[in-house]
């Protein structure tokens, strides 16, 4: 179980790694039409990863699949807290904003 919530885990951050990789493209000023294609075939690509691996925690049980969702959904809890946070000014750690 601890094996699964850790390849969730890595799921994830590659998830949000690469995302954010896309998104700096796109900010950037590059070709947009081939930017979102590849930010489009790069999504896909990640909910091939995802089903497969939720498929393959599945065969494993129950337990199993809880422990890769979970997983997979922890990085995107944790900055979606982190955004609540800073919108109410409880925290302040300009998430997402250049530093100079």
């Amino acid at each position: 179980m601890i094996a699964a919530l850790t390849i969730g885990v890595l799921i994830s951050l590659l998830r949000f790694a690469v995302l954010e990789s896309v998104l700096g493209h796109l900010l950037s000023g590059a070709n947009k039409k081939k930017a979102i294609a590849i930010n489009i075939v790069i999504y896909l690509l990640n909910l091939v990863i995802i089903g497969i691996t939720v498929v393959f925690a599945m065969q494993f049980g129950v337990h199993a699949f809880l422990a890769v969702l979970g997983g997979i959904l922890s990085i995107l809890f944790v900055i979606m807290v982190n955004a609540i946070t800073e919108a109410f000014g409880i925290t302040q750690n300009h998430y997402g904003q250049k530093v100079k």
